[in-house]
């Protein structure tokens, strides 16, 4: 039975979950650049009706559409597209996402066997000091993001991040995803530094994370993720741009000693590049990458 035709492989493939996960298998194939979803089995005609029926009555039947699809581990076996796959993140190390995680672990490692009570070498050698900034130390605008203070902080940050940012760099390419990480970062990071400075009870360059590059991808996927093309392992996990904000505020109101300025300055960062780009993409001037194997 027909389920759908689009002429958008992604959309193809995310109605296709969203019946796998029903318990309908469904096929998707290729006809004259348009791509056809079909159930496989003519007993489930009935379970496709009803299906179809109550999407229709959905407000928001796409988001449906999307939880089908970061939860299904499927691969396009009986279609003459190319399998997906997530892949192992160790294949992956070479890559952007990869490399800013090793940068991260590399470095905290370096943190807790040279930095501590006697001084701090690393972080002094890497931390947003102004009087060294002004020297020409200029890469200290971005480097705080690879300083972490506990394993519970570089945990979630890079697991976070490397969870966002593969599929983000697959598709859109390692230049825009460095773009982001240097905006969002540098933007969190200055925003930090200058509010730090105004307490003059902190030294202003006491502050490290990748959280405001992690916020900055969340405010770019979440500005993205409405695109009807968009890749669904691109598309924004439901509720985390939510759930984000809101951990913003209690962090503002309840929490000390955590660089809510950084998080704040990478979400505004990454949400005005996420809309940028949704822009370029609906006008056809930033295409998404369609790999050959996925």
């Amino acid at each position: 039975m027909l389920i759908l035709k689009t002429p958008s492989r992604n959309t193809a493939l995310s109605f296709r979950d969203y019946f796998a996960g029903k318990g309908i298998q469904a096929r998707v194939t290729e006809d004259n650049q348009l791509f056809i979803v079909e159930s496989v089995k003519e007993e489930d005609d009935f379970l496709v009706t009803k299906e179809l029926n109550f999407l229709k009555n959905q407000e928001h039947p796409e988001d449906l559409i999307v939880r089908a699809a970061w939860n299904s581990g499927s691969s396009d076996s009986g279609s003459d597209l190319p399998a997906v796959s997530a892949g192992l993140p160790l294949n992956r190390i070479c890559t952007l996402t990869g490399l800013t995680v090793v940068a991260c672990i590399a470095i905290f490692l370096l943190q807790s066997f040279m930095d501590g009570s006697s001084g701090r070498p690393v972080f002094d050698a890497l931390s947003l000091n102004a009087a060294k900034f002004h020297d020409g130390e200029y890469w200290r605008l971005i480097t705080p993001a690879f300083l972490h203070f506990g394993f519970t902080h570089i945990g979630f940050n890079t697991v976070i991040f490397a969870v966002l940012g593969w599929p983000l760099e697959k598709y859109l390419g390692a230049f825009r995803l460095l773009a982001l990480i240097l905006i969002s970062g540098i933007t969190g990071n200055v925003a930090e530094y200058c509010i730090l400075a105004a307490d003059h009870e902190m030294s202003p360059e006491n502050f490290g994370g990748l959280s405001g590059v992690v916020n900055g991808v969340i405010g770019y996927l979440a500005m993205l993720s409405r695109h009807p093309d968009l890749p669904p392992k691109m598309r924004l996990i439901p509720g985390l741009f939510t759930f984000t904000l809101i951990m913003i505020v209690v962090a503002g109101l309840f929490l000390n000693g955590i660089a809510n300025a950084a998080h704040v300055g990478g979400l505004v960062a990454g949400i005005l590049m996420g809309a940028v780009d949704f822009f370029l993409l609906k006008a056809g001037k930033l295409a998404f990458r369609v790999p050959e194997k996925e």
